[in-house]
This record gives structure tokens, sequence and C-alpha cells, in this order.
């Protein structure tokens, strides 16, 4: 264990929907890594599942934040950051609820980013393993020309563009210094986003392979795959990238109605997702409420 993660330097916010009881193994997962539990806050988006008492029962001292609507993941972390910085810690791990650390992962991302904070290093993050088949699943990733997000099967010396959402330690001080997520993607590329503009800042994030983690991850809808490459495009200054793209999807969308292709609800999510990407505020503000997002079938 690193004298970080019991000395009160590093606290841990788990981002939970309807993910209870299994959650609970993911709390456990943290405190098994020396955290105190005042440290620890689960920020619930919504649930409604009375699982702020089993939490308060098994786990006391544990902070629980129960948000009355899904307002996304970006805005949950936003929310762990203001707590942890209100606890007086200066690095934040991420944990997304179905996510399981290995021993001393968190003793291995604080060294990684204390020795990298030279270099830089304002992040770190695991090697993530698919749990049901122990296959990587996270190894970071990087970008396309076409701002196409490809994800890394395997470790590489050279930083990541970004790391996936699910787990990741990030030093407070430079999270707040790049004004923390856009919370407009509501679910999915806020990390990619993220993580660009703190390159952008003149940081970086590193993957730790020692470190292990693993979960077991769902699909991206295609509301948000198209919706959010759309508002990724903008907030990089691309304009005509993101018009091509939502132009590209929206003539799909119609094409396949035509032709009885596709599903109705998957043809609504792939236009919806053209049409709200281009109507989306660059700076990030949402379009939609966490409960629209769901009534089209795209929340998690």
């Amino acid at each position: 264990m690193s004298a970080a993660a019991s000395d009160g330097s590093v606290a841990v916010a788990i981002i939970h929907f309807h993910h209870f009881p299994d959650v609970l193994d993911t709390i456990a997962s943290a405190l098994e890594q020396g955290v105190d539990p005042g440290m620890v806050c689960v920020i619930d988006n919504g649930s409604d599942d009375g699982f702020g008492a089993a939490v308060a029962g098994r786990f006391p001292g544990v902070t629980v934040v129960e948000k009355h609507e899904n307002l996304g993941y970006a805005h949950a972390v936003n929310a762990g950051a203001a707590w942890a910085t209100a606890q007086g810690a200066k690095r934040l791990l991420v944990m997304t609820h179905e996510v399981r650390l290995a021993p001393s992962a968190l003793s291995l991302l604080t060294d990684g980013l204390a020795r990298g904070s030279d270099r830089g290093v304002a992040a770190t993050a695991p090697l993530v393993l698919r749990r049901s088949t122990q296959e990587v699943w996270s190894a970071g990733g990087d970008l396309d020309g076409q701002l196409m997000p490809v994800a890394r099967s395997a470790f590489r010396d050279e930083p990541p563009s970004w790391v996936d959402g699910c787990c990741f330690l990030v030093d407070l001080a430079a999270f707040r210094a790049i004004g923390g997520m856009h919370e407009g993607f509501f679910l999915y590329m806020e990390e990619i986003d993220f993580f660009l503009r703190l390159a952008d800042s003149g940081r970086s994030v590193a993957v730790i392979p020692e470190a292990g983690a693993e979960q077991e991850p769902g699909g991206m809808s295609l509301y948000f795959s198209v919706r959010n490459r759309v508002l990724l495009a903008r907030r990089r200054g691309r304009p005509m990238l993101a018009a091509r793209v939502a132009a590209e999807h929206a003539l799909k969308a119609v094409v396949e109605a035509g032709l009885r292709k596709r599903s109705p609800l998957l043809r609504r999510q792939r236009l919806l997702g053209a049409l709200h990407g281009v109507s989306a505020k660059r700076d990030g503000s949402a379009v939609l409420t966490g409960t629209s997002v769901r009534r089209i079938g795209a929340g998690r």
C-alpha cells in the first residue's frame, strides 16, 4: 500500500446507476486498497433503488450522494471531484460501478502518477481486463484522422490519447485547471474529450500495466456513438467533419427507413444522434435531460 492510499490525499468516487447489489463489491474492492472509508464516495445517478441504506449498513463511513435524476457520467465525476476537493484530497480515483481492482492497483497508479509528474503526467489508468474472458478490454486508445476512437488491444509504451472512463486516477489540481468534464456528452466520449483537453494543457495520461482492474463492459448505443462523435468534432474545431458525420448518418437513417432495414428504434437513434450532435451547444451544455435520453432508448 502506498502512503497516499491511507494518508487522505487520495479519494475515490464510484459512479453508480442501477447496479445494486454488485456495486457493493466495487466499494469493497476500493476499500481493500487501504483507502479510509471516509475518503470513498458513491455518486448515484438517480437509481432510486434504496441501495444507500445497504451501503451505510455494510460500509460505515462511506459517503453516498444520491441524485434525483440521471444527469450523466460527467456530471457524477464532477460531483465526485468537488466532494474529494472538499475532503482535502489531492488525487481522485474514478471507478464505475462494475470495476474491480487487483491488489495494489491504487498503490501502483499513485506511484506512477508521482514518477511521471516531472514529465507532465497528470493521470494514470490500469490495464483493464474483461472479467468474463480475462482479455484486455482497455489499454487506452487513440483517435484516427476522422476522430473515430481506436482502442488499443495491448499495452504500448507511448502515452495514449485517452483511457477508458471506467477507472483512472487524476491529479485534482489538473482536473480543476481544465474545467473538469464537460457534461453535455451525457454518456460516452466525455473522457476522450477530457483527456484531449488535458493534453492541450501540456499534461498527459499514462497506462500502468502492472496495475490491474477488470469489468464486464456494455456496448455504446447507436445514438451516443453518432451524437457524441459529432459533438466531439465540433469541440475539437472540426465543424466540416461534424457536419459530414451528421449528414452521413441522417442519410443512412432515411435510406434504412426506405429499405425497412434495422429496427425503427435504431433508425430513430441514428437520426436523433445526428440532429442532437449538431444542435448541442459547443460548450458541452446538454440538449436533453437524463429522463428524455432514456426515453429514446439510449440511457444506461
